[in-house]
């Protein structure tokens, strides 16, 4: 049995731990030492899984649920099945990180000893509404396909600002970062103290259109029939 405070390995920040938040929501991540604005707190690497819808639905069928629960969908519809307690982080409509692309978490606000790492699952690519109980003074009461083209510039705006401040922080996540990632440029300029190209926008996020209609018991961000 893992004590409660069992830190993460790498690619989820080392700093941060899996821990109840209570019988309604489930396991969470936690922070166990201060977190700074700008510090990278998940990043893609070699370990995450990246599965093609065709390949999610020639699984078993004890292992899809499984995949589709806990995966988010990129940009050219695969699966992404994280290995590490990232996917234990919840929602939260004024989370503690944001996504630059698709393979960084940034900390938009310091993060506190025993304060819940949080992000956005406005951007998860969601295929149909989730009800939102986050408690966050802004909370929108659900996460929707449509908050992508809501909300996307006051997400940018977060990002960009926490991301200036990373190449002044240690970010002992940077090489674990998973080889050919689209970000890979951003991390190389983090890393060397330069300064930053474009980032990518959130508006990147927007749901991907399933081509048949999302069954009724899958994941929330799952895809049906999608060609790969």
């Amino acid at each position: 049995m893992l004590p409660n405070d069992q830190a993460v390995l790498p690619m989820l920040h080392p700093a941060a731990a899996l821990r109840l938040v209570n019988e309604t929501i489930g396991m969470g991540v936690f922070a166990t030492a201060f977190i700074p604005k700008g510090t990278i707190i998940w990043i893609l690497d070699e370990l995450d899984i990246i599965l093609s819808p065709r390949e999610v639905a020639a699984l078993p069928a004890l292992l899809r649920p499984i995949v589709e629960t806990w995966s988010y969908v990129d940009g050219d519809g695969r699966y992404v099945f994280c290995w590490d307690h990232g996917r234990y982080m919840n929602h939260s409509c004024e989370p503690s990180s944001r996504g630059i692309g698709e393979c960084i978490e940034i900390a938009v606000r310091d993060i506190h000893p025993g304060e819940q790492l949080t992000c956005e699952y406005g951007t998860l690519r969601l295929s149909r509404p989730l009800e939102c109980a986050c408690g966050a003074a802004a909370c929108r009461g659900q996460v929707t396909p449509a908050d992508v083209a809501a909300c996307w510039a006051a997400w940018d705006v977060e990002a960009s600002e926490a991301a200036q401040l990373a190449a002044s922080l240690p970010q002992p996540l940077i090489p674990f970062a998973r080889r050919g990632n689209p970000e890979q440029a951003i991390l190389d300029a983090i890393s060397g103290g330069r300064p930053l190209p474009p980032l990518p926008s959130s508006r990147a996020f927007q749901s991907l259109q399933p081509s048949a209609p999302v069954p009724a018991g899958a994941a929330l961000w799952a895809l049906s029939e999608v060609s790969a």
